[in-house]
């Protein structure tokens, strides 16, 4: 898999009392002091620049007036 190593400045606009993705991170560690990311004893060494990954997903539930069906849409960067 060959990926672009390009960074792509995405800008947050939060809804509510949404906060800045970063913080929301954050504070996620705060809660889950226990999790842990773990990864394979086999593992490959990582070769080249790191790379950023964005990924956006939307969704709704029988969205369409007509058949009812739901909507997914994923967007990766």
């Amino acid at each position: 898999m060959v990926l672009d190593p390009s960074s792509f400045e995405v800008e947050w606009t939060p809804k509510g009392e949404e906060s800045l993705p970063r913080e929301r991170a954050q504070h996620m560690k705060e809660i889950y002091t226990d999790a842990e990311d773990t990864k394979p004893y086999n593992m490959p060494l990582t070769l080249g620049k790191p790379v950023d990954i964005s990924v956006f997903v939307d969704a709704d539930h029988a969205g369409n007036k007509v058949t009812r069906r739901s909507h997914t849409g994923i967007i990766i960067y």
